[in-house]
């Protein structure tokens, strides 16, 4: 099939920043990976990677799964994640599940194009409704035009989904035949100005995540419990915003969320900063028995959090797919890494902001630099044969490719469809790029503004879909679990209004200008002794430097200097 969605070079140069280096840092033992994948925040994609995001995305919605033709293979990740979504949420094998997931996904869609990667979306930046809505990224992804309505323009809009379910729960609504919807109108959002609107609209903050990680990490035991519980919660803020508050009414919001584009570049994200709470778990001691202490797929939560089982372990096996959390549990096991955000805008700052230099980063020609370091990662080309899970084999080898569950489905025609053309020139995305301080109070990103108001609560509809196969997952659970969520949101504002910083790893610059200005200190201490050294010791050393210099100095030839004509 010929694909037609192009952008002109005017529309790249507008949302398709190039200028700018990368270095890329994941958590784990990377030595057994032959290259690693590196994922990059949306606003740091350059031309080619935008289209090659695009493209490969569109061939997978209108190609045929390979053994099941009925679905396509985009199709196809929506039909796994509602086939086992009783099992990958609420309980703490929930973040480990869709880390797996998301590189799935990844490694089928290389096999369509081995270059394509998917971006994250850095939300907790871009928490307010104003900044996020006025954002051009969504002339590819396509604007809400209201509630439950089809979107409009972007890459995506002529999509038709076809993919079913034969069970009749109404929060697994496939949408049947449906275009792509969202539950808002963009417009809307990008004017929202009451606070009901800006509260409604609002994602979970960086100050909400590293609110949750300081949280937890006073637990003894179940941290990792703790943290996966509650950020869960946080993650849903995403679905419910694009899906529906008051009702289902895009695909986001439902079981089938993939076939929302949205949905990975979301979930790249949690993995990201899941990537993050790891590294900082070990940086402060936390021991691997800490680090998975938690419910597991067959044991969900409960009513009270303390009465929750704790039971996953790292046999502890991933629903649908021939691996344990053994096999997956770090970044480095799936040879994927992460590239710190560069220009990504900063909520409640119009303009754009470039990370720390210490980070790493250097203006370089990033037309020399693709989003995969080499050719390929170790298991991108690898072929996946789906077996049944009981006679499948799974290994620990990093970058090892397990097989998938097959599971019966309901037989469909094919998937008919063409995807327009998208001749719309995306908005320029105003804003500089000044270099950030260095200043060790400099405690958020440049631009950040931490929130002064919550965000709004999970609907009862989203809680019921999430814990429906928990045990007693009555409206009391449903009331007990509300009541955690609204308190993480109304504690990080709480804290904010007392002048309280909210450290944490997530995109924290604070601690890492206090380590190099640590650094450096200790640095000009060395100097400064060897200079005294020197003059102590030195004897005639100086005289015989300055000799030397005054003898052997090039010679400069004296400049031409043509005379002016007037």
């Amino acid at each position: 099939m010929k694909f037609s969605t192009l952008l002109t070079a005017s529309a790249f140069a507008a949302l398709a920043f190039s200028g700018q280096g990368v270095d890329a840092a994941g958590f784990g033992d990377y030595s057994a990976c032959r290259s690693t994948i590196v994922r990059k925040e949306i606003h740091d994609l350059t031309r080619d990677e935008w289209m090659t995001y695009m493209t490969t995305i569109q061939k997978a919605m209108v190609t045929p799964h390979p053994t099941k033709p009925s679905i396509t293979i985009w199709e196809r990740f929506a039909e796994v994640h509602n086939q086992y979504n009783a099992q990958i949420h609420a309980n703490s094998a929930f973040v480990i599940w869709h880390r797996w997931f998301t590189y799935y996904a990844e490694r089928e869609l290389r096999k369509l194009n081995p270059a394509f990667v998917f971006p994250y979306w850095a939300t907790e930046r871009q928490y307010a409704a104003n900044d996020w809505a006025k954002d051009g990224f969504w002339a590819i992804q396509g604007a809400g035009t209201g509630f439950g309505k089809d979107i409009s323009g972007g890459a995506w809009a002529g999509v038709k989904y076809t993919v079913t379910n034969n069970r009749p729960e109404w929060w697994l609504r496939p949408f049947k035949n449906a275009h792509i919807r969202r539950a808002y109108n963009l417009n809307d959002v990008k004017n929202a100005k009451s606070k009901s609107q800006l509260t409604q609209w609002r994602f979970a903050s960086l100050d909400d995540y590293n609110n949750i990680y300081q949280t937890c990490l006073k637990r003894a035991t179940d941290g990792f419990h703790c943290w996966a519980n509650r950020n869960e919660w946080l993650h849903g803020t995403f679905h419910v915003i694009n899906g529906g508050n008051d009702d289902q009414v895009g695909q986001i919001g439902t079981m089938f969320s993939p076939l929302d584009p949205l949905f990975f570049i979301h979930h790249a994200n949690i993995d990201r900063i899941y990537d993050n709470v790891q590294a900082a778990w070990t940086a402060a001691k936390k021991p691997q028995s800490w680090q998975i202490n938690g419910s597991c797929p067959t044991n969900l939560e409960r009513p009270r959090e303390s009465d929750s089982p704790k039971c996953l372990t790292l046999q502890t096996k991933l629903p649908g797919f021939a691996l344990t959390v053994n096999d997956v549990q770090f970044s480095a096991q799936l040879c994927v890494k992460y590239a710190a955000p560069v220009r990504v805008p900063s909520s409640n700052q119009p303009k754009l902001k470039k990370r720390d230099e210490m980070d790493g980063l250097a203006p370089a020609n990033a037309a020399k630099y693709t989003a995969v370091e080499q050719t390929q990662s170790a298991t991108a080309t690898a072929t996946a044969t789906e077996t049944p899970e009981e006679t499948a084999t799974a290994t620990s080898t990093p970058c090892a490719t397990p097989t998938e569950t097959v599971a019966p489905i309901v037989v469909l025609p094919p998937m008919n469809t063409t995807l327009p053309t998208l001749n719309e020139t995306l908005p320029i995305i105003n804003g500089t790029l000044p270099t950030n301080g260095t200043n060790a109070t400099d405690m958020y990103p440049p631009g950040y503004t931490p929130p002064t108001y919550p965000a709004a609560p999970l609907p009862e509809w989203w809680i019921k879909m999430q814990y429906k196969a928990a045990p007693a997952a009555d409206d009391e659970y449903v009331a007990a679990i509300a009541q955690n969520i609204n308190q993480i949101f109304n504690s990080t504002v709480t804290k904010i209004s007392r002048g309280e910083i909210i450290k944490g790893p997530i995109e924290h610059y604070s601690q890492q200008v206090e380590d190099v200005a640590e650094e450096v200190k200790h640095a000009m201490e060395e100097v400064g002794q060897k200079v005294v050294d020197a003059l102590e010791h030195g004897g005639d050393w100086f005289e015989n430097v300055i000799k030397f210099v005054k003898e052997n100095k090039p010679k400069t030839k004296k400049k031409c200097h043509p005379k002016k004509h007037y």
